[in-house]
């Protein structure tokens, strides 16, 4: 699996990926769950220009855009760690390969020691997907849980 940032995107595919998050299925999952504006997606993307606490990156399985895996509030080694897969993709387990990839690119490339993932107590599917790459669970509330996972430095989960 390949990451491309997604500030070295065509527009075209910038485009899908505007689709993707618009998506009944990703909005569902995602913490805001509004429709974003063409414009505001233009202008997100945009500004990763200049700041570093936010990395996002397009997702790439033998040729076929996967997903997106994205890095926030990234300070002192560690970062909260989003990921959402391609709503029209047929590929399946996709969820756990994103956030294992993400992780060996979090130490291998971003030098990270720390991942945060926060999730909708609902969305089961996800959460089996992150205990299964050896996040666990910090806090919780009455709607989100808060994992956690410390890295090793050879990049294994």
């Amino acid at each position: 699996m390949d990451f491309i940032d997604f500030t070295m995107l065509s527009r075209k595919i910038l485009n899908d990926i505007y689709i993707w998050r618009n998506s009944d299925i990703v909005r569902s999952n995602s913490f805001n769950k509004n429709e974003i504006s063409a414009h505001e997606h233009r202008e997100f993307v945009k500004s990763l220009n200049e700041d570093m606490t936010k990395k996002y990156f397009l997702a790439v399985l033998n040729k076929e855009p996967v997903g997106v895996v994205g890095f926030t509030d990234i300070h002192n080694g560690t970062a909260n760690l989003g990921y959402y897969k391609n709503p029209f993709t047929k590929k399946t387990g996709m969820g756990k390969l994103l956030i294992k990839k993400a992780c060996e690119y979090a130490v291998i490339t971003m030098n990270l020691e720390l991942l945060i993932m926060k999730v909708f107590k609902t969305n089961l599917i996800s959460i089996h997907c992150i205990t299964q790459c050896g996040f666990t669970e910090n806090k919780r509330d009455n709607e989100i849980i808060e994992y956690m996972l410390r890295l090793n430095k050879d990049g294994r989960i």
